[in-house]
């Protein structure tokens, strides 16, 4: 791919990449969301921030957002490790653990935001 085409993408990538900051405050919406359910325990709520998680961690990466990347990743690694204890079943997240999500779901929102305004 020449240089000419790489000029080209660019304004396509700038606003792919600002509709995924969009989306990604939404879904920090939602995952606040999620969270707040949580508490109750249950496998759809874990399924859900799972996959919100690894779409986040995935995409903002892709997009060169690593802060918002990396925070997507966190989320992830909590979730999974919480599933892997098997706290997906029915018993309710700790509230120690919870707290770091909603923590690491703060952080994100804060990211995004950074982003955005960039």
């Amino acid at each position: 791919m020449g240089e000419r085409d790489k000029d080209s993408l660019r304004p396509l990538v700038a606003e792919l990449g600002a509709k995924f900051l969009e989306r990604t405050r939404g879904e920090a919406v939602v995952l606040r969301e999620l969270l707040e359910r949580a508490h109750l325990g249950g496998p759809t709520v874990m399924d859900q921030l799972e996959h919100l998680a690894h779409r986040i961690h995935g995409t903002g990466a892709t997009f060169g957002f690593a802060a918002v990347s990396e925070c997507g990743a966190e989320i992830e690694r909590l979730v999974e490790g919480l599933k892997a204890r098997d706290v997906s079943a029915d018993a309710a997240i700790e509230p120690q653990c919870l707290q770091r999500l909603m923590q690491c779901t703060q952080r994100l929102a804060q990211e995004v935001e950074a982003a955005a305004a960039r």
